[in-house]
């Protein structure tokens, strides 16, 4: 725990640097988040743009188809005679070439006995609907509701797939009210129908597939496309009919992309950014800790120093040595308060030169003590000396002197 103390202490800059670098690269993280946020976004709603043309494209298609068999329907409920020709006739007039309808059939009392196109679906007449168990539940179904049921997408026995639609018809009876005459059932071409509605089309943006077979919303049976697409967080939506609906997905062909077109770009502004910001605080963090380090390690000297001189005075004061240093540039001379007291010079006068130490000299003494003292200053060899000073009128005092240059 002490160590980790003492690398706060020393290490300020680098820990502000640290944090530094978490707040600019989570920043950065956070911005790249919310562009990739954005991204998402933008490329959803592209989805949706081309879904939903999609959608009514093929809600259209549909419903137009269905609109066309209710014609019939009506044609048929007013004249529920009608024979094999004109009922070819009426049908090809409405349905015409342009619609998704494959054939139409007219089956009074259940069983098929008209139909349009007759040429190749011939086997078909006679089909009699409650003895087929593949027709039968369908058929009871729109009779009990008494409206369109759109079943499919099924193989139909003259090849391909469709997709059935069967109307009920009922016809007034001479007291006014209604009784039923059969079922109209027309088969649209599924192949034709989703190439009409756009799905086929190689140059779209998104990935489509359905579910919801016999335009039941609740089956989960995907009957167009990848069923993975559903799995994938698709952009959705309901495709509503007159019998029922399905459910549409879509994603972006091939899949959702993880990186935009300006990400990479975005990212390097953002690196470069960080660059920018990092360097001059890191180089800053940097200087502040070598400044802070060198001036603790001065600060240290400095105790250090403030120790030795407190033991050195110490020793001093025990050994009643005094300490004396000349400048030889400047031959100022200086004593510290032992050195006064030796020589007899009150504490608040301050020598400052040789002659003041030579005033003191014995006159015994002071020529042989100038002398050593010069040769010493010439050879810059250690200074040593053995003379008296008259340190007060009447008395005398020995001293032991050493020097070093």
């Amino acid at each position: 725990m002490d160590r980790i103390l003492i690398l706060l202490k020393t290490r300020l800059g680098l820990i502000a640097f640290i944090v530094s670098l978490f707040v600019v690269f989570t920043a950065a993280f956070l911005a790249d988040m919310q562009n990739a946020t954005l991204l998402e976004e933008q490329e959803r709603a592209k989805v949706a743009e081309s879904l939903a043309e999609l959608k009514n494209d093929l809600e259209r298609n549909v419903v137009g188809n269905i609109q066309l068999v209710r014609g019939l329907v009506g044609a048929v409920a007013a004249e529920p005679d009608m024979e094999q020709e004109k009922f070819a006739a009426v049908a090809a007039a409405l349905i015409g070439e342009h619609s998704q309808i494959r054939n139409v059939a007219g089956a009074p009392n259940l069983v098929v006995e008209l139909m349009h196109p007759l040429q190749g679906n011939e086997s078909v007449l006679g089909l009699d609907y409650m003895k087929t168990p593949a027709q039968r539940e369908a058929v009871v179904a729109a009779m009990e509701h008494g409206s369109a049921v759109l079943a499919g997408p099924v193989d139909l026995v003259q090849g391909g797939r469709g997709f059935i639609v069967r109307y009920p018809v009922f016809t007034n009876d001479a007291d006014g009210g209604s009784q039923p005459w059969g079922i109209i059932a027309a088969v649209i071409d599924v192949d034709r129908l989703y190439r009409e509605s756009g799905l086929f089309d190689e140059a779209l943006p998104v990935d489509v597939a359905l579910l919801g077979k016999d335009a039941n919303p609740e089956n989960v049976e995907v009957f167009f496309g990848r069923p993975g697409i559903f799995n994938a967080q698709p952009v959705t939506a309901q495709v509503s009919l007159p019998v029922g609906g399905w459910q549409m997905a879509a994603i972006p062909r091939g899949d959702w992309s993880t990186v935009g077109p300006g990400t990479w770009l975005f990212r390097t502004i953002l690196l470069v950014s960080a660059v920018i910001v990092l360097v001059p605080i890191g180089g800053a963090c940097y200087f502040f800790d070598q400044l802070r380090a060198r001036t603790t390690k001065l600060a240290n000297r400095e105790s250090q120093m403030r120790h030795l001189s407190q033991r050195l005075d110490l020793a001093l004061e025990a050994s009643k040595i005094g300490v004396w240093e000349l400048n030889l540039g400047t031959m100022e001379l200086q004593w510290d308060h032992r050195m006064k007291e030796l020589y007899g010079v009150p504490d608040d006068v301050t020598p400052n030169a040789v002659s003041h130490w030579a005033d003191k000299l014995h006159p015994e003494d002071s020529e042989r003590a100038m002398q050593e003292f010069e040769e010493a200053l010439e050879t810059g060899n250690t200074y040593r000396s053995v003379f008296r000073v008259v340190p007060e009128p009447g008395s005398t005092r020995w001293i032991r002197t050493i020097g070093a240059t």
